[in-house]
């Protein structure tokens, strides 16, 4: 599979462009990794990856590295606290706390048959919007709470 022309034809879908157009920074195509791109979100720190792998993808909720591990770990533990709520919009997500070296993450996996197959694409790039959509709009119901972390 072409992964740059996939994520070339994803920047291309209006639904997506409608999304990006609501972010200030985001990945631009040419910039694309091969696996992956990341869009800025309106909470500062707080970043969406979306992950490309062969059968799957992810969508990915950042908790910035660059930020004190404490403040990562207190944004991580405030969105927890409201797990049961986010995972009822979205499905069951991976929690990760933080490491040395990686963010504390929130993971939404999603299996995809034949990504070779360019005539699914428009489902896929519909998908995952979808799921960008829905976990940033779960993250924004506690937008606030956020927020004072960073104060």
């Amino acid at each position: 599979m072409n992964k740059q022309l996939f994520w070339n034809r994803l920047y291309e879908c209006n639904n997506f462009q409608s999304f990006l157009n609501r972010h200030v920074k985001h990945t631009q195509p040419e910039k694309f990794n091969s696996s992956k791109f990341q869009i800025n979100s309106n909470i500062p720190n707080l970043k969406y990856m979306v992950r490309l792998q062969s059968n799957s993808f992810t969508v990915e909720i950042l908790l910035d590295h660059w930020n004190p591990k404490t403040e990562n770990e207190s944004k991580l533990r405030t969105l927890q606290d409201f797990q049961t709520e986010i995972e009822n919009r979205c499905g069951e997500l991976e929690w990760v706390n933080i490491s040395e070296k990686i963010n504390c993450k929130i993971i939404k996996r999603i299996n995809c048959s034949n990504l070779n197959n360019e005539g699914r694409w428009p489902q896929i790039f519909d998908e995952i919007v979808c799921e960008i959509e829905n976990l940033e709009e779960s993250v924004n119901n506690h937008r606030d709470l956020l927020l004072e972390i960073n104060s």
